[in-house]
């Protein structure tokens, strides 16, 4: 059997990349210093002495010693919206949720009912991510529902309540779009650049004022019939089931979320969303004039702003006074730049905006190892994905061959051939043809 050619050098370059580190099959886990470090590992987390856990963001590991987890563990739990259960309430949650669906049963097909009956009885289990790109390196806390009994009427939720998200002007779609968007954006000489961060959204989401808005939203719907056969308040009421029923497991322990939506359960984002889009909508139209901003996008819990240069700390204390629990914290522009999503905002001399890919100072560059066995298309996948950042992103061509070496550098590192790496910066022609 013939393959193209291109297809003999990303095989000839596997080959080259497994022996290069000293026998056939090898790789990065049997190098004996890596070895030596993955042993001890092994025996101390068997002994309970650390925890090894993936950072809140980027590709990391993160060595934790067990006391100072289960430390920050407990106070994240005594200080958050939790309460700690006498019983696990799961028998009692699937009886209460599968009489919710017999009632509204007659307007669920079978197939959807059966779907949404809970048939795993299986505890939602609650972790902390550590956020290394923050100081004190705190928890994040995920709520693990995968297997429980509203896995399946939270996923079903989201798909009803999704499509009426991001159709506002306020918000964004993705950092692509942001990057397109500010290409006719200006700032004057007396604004300036600044993002907002909302403090721990998801469980700070009021589960009342949440269930309102969806109402409103869905019934001003005029497609919501082709995405289900249920009624604006059915939807809500099984909604609000969901929000009121987060409970999870840890150390033994059963606790309840008394309010907001957990990280973890797949109708979260969507109600966090949409709640946002509500609250943003009352909080510009209530902005007193001198300090109403010119510009705000936001993407989930984050917002890009361009406000009055004096009339920062005004705008700040108005957006914390609407709702005790939503609060924002701020971030000002620093040498004419602003972070945003993972774009690097700058604001040129004569008031138009550029942007850069940003990275946070704690990415790794690890991507997938060109040596793994997922196939090429995959392999590939990955470098142009990083190209096609750097076309969409970056603004200027100075900034593009900074972007391109970077990005050649990052590639190499995981063990992509040169010819591999030129190749998935070109974009695809009919020619190019994938090993099956």
């Amino acid at each position: 059997m013939s393959y193209p050619v291109d297809t003999m050098e990303i095989n000839l370059a596997s080959i080259q990349t497994i022996c290069s580190k000293g026998s056939l099959g090898a790789d990065r886990r049997f190098d004996p210093k890596v070895l030596g470090n993955h042993r001890v590992l092994d025996a101390t987390d068997k002994e309970g002495q650390v925890v090894d856990l993936p950072a809140d963001k980027g590709r990391a590991s993160v060595i934790l010693d067990a006391h100072t987890y289960r430390d920050k563990m407990g106070e994240l739990i005594s200080t958050g919206p939790y309460r700690k259960l006498a019983k696990d309430p799961t028998d009692r949650l699937c009886r209460k949720i599968t009489a919710q669906l017999l009632v509204k049963s007659g307007n669920l097909d079978d197939a959807t009912y059966r779907k949404l009956r809970p048939t795993s009885k299986q505890p939602p289990r609650m972790y902390g991510l550590p956020k290394i790109h923050k100081p004190g390196t705190a928890l994040r806390p995920i709520v693990s529902c995968v297997s429980s009994f509203a896995y399946n009427l939270s996923k079903h939720l989201a798909g009803i309540l999704s499509p009426l998200t991001g159709n506002t002007p306020n918000t964004v779609p993705n950092s692509i779009a942001f990057a397109e968007f500010l290409r006719a954006q200006h700032i004057s000489s007396h604004e300036v650049l600044i993002s907002f961060d909302v403090v721990s959204l998801f469980t700070n989401v009021p589960i009342d004022g949440a269930c309102c808005v969806a109402l409103r939203r869905l019934e001003e719907d005029p497609e919501l019939p082709d995405r289900t056969s249920l009624s604006p308040a059915e939807i809500v009421s099984l909604l609000e089931f969901v929000l009121r029923s987060t409970y999870f497991l840890y150390d033994g322990s059963c606790y309840e979320q008394t309010d907001g939506a957990a990280m973890g359960s797949p109708v979260s984002a969507v109600i966090a969303n949409l709640y946002m889009e509500s609250f943003e909508e009352e909080a510009l139209q209530s902005c007193p004039p001198d300090c109403c901003p010119t510009l705000w996008k936001r993407y989930v819990d984050d917002t890009f702003v361009i406000a009055p240069r004096d009339q920062v700390s005004p705008l700040l204390d108005h957006l914390n006074s609407l709702k005790p629990s939503i609060q924002f914290t701020i971030e000002n522009e620093q040498d004419n730049s602003i972070a945003f999503l993972d774009t690097m905002v700058h604001r040129k001399p004569d008031g138009s905006l550029t942007s850069t890919v940003y990275r946070k100072p704690t990415h790794t560059d690890q991507y997938l190892a060109f040596d793994s066995h997922h196939p090429v298309s995959v392999k590939r996948g990955v470098a142009k994905c990083l190209h096609d950042r750097d076309s969409r992103l970056v603004t200027r061509p100075h900034h593009t061959a900074a972007e391109r070496r970077r990005i050649t550098a990052a590639l190499t590192a995981n063990g992509y051939p040169a010819f591999f790496i030129r190749q998935s910066s070109r974009p695809k022609t009919s020619t190019e043809v994938e090993r099956p």
